[in-house]
């Protein structure tokens, strides 16, 4: 079965989609809430897949790297506080990080898979620990 890794359009068009915001509304400038907010959350993902550099991630939505570094750090702090953005976070990392099948698939099926396989990772640390 081929692989390939998702582009950065196809991870930001799934983001979008998943949260219900207009693609476009991700690369413009304004800064509403209902956009800022899970824009910041996709650039925490893609900087800890570790495929994105800060100047990247700029690049992509027409920001300097200081406003992305902020934005991670804000984000971070807020995953914290809340295991809802934190599940987001990690799933759309491992997305970006990962190799996946050439054919469809759902962010929903995939967002099982990956907390499926961090649950039995984490089942598998106790045992061992």
């Amino acid at each position: 079965m081929t692989r390939y890794e998702y582009s950065t359009q196809q991870v930001v068009a799934l983001f979008c989609q998943k949260y219900e915001i207009d693609v476009d509304a991700m690369y413009q400038p304004g800064r509403p809430h209902h956009v800022a907010h899970p824009r910041q959350e996709l650039m925490t993902a893609m900087r800890l897949s570790k495929r994105y550099s800060y100047p990247h991630i700029g690049k992509i939505f027409n920001r300097d790297h200081s406003t992305v570094t902020f934005a991670v750090k804000k984000v971070l702090k807020r995953a914290e506080a809340d295991p809802e953005i934190a599940d987001r976070i990690k799933v759309f990392a491992r997305l970006l990080a990962s190799k996946v099948p050439s054919h469809p698939v759902s962010i929903d099926s995939l967002r099982k898979q990956i907390l499926d396989s961090a649950e039995a990772e984490k089942q598998e640390a106790q045992h061992v620990g």
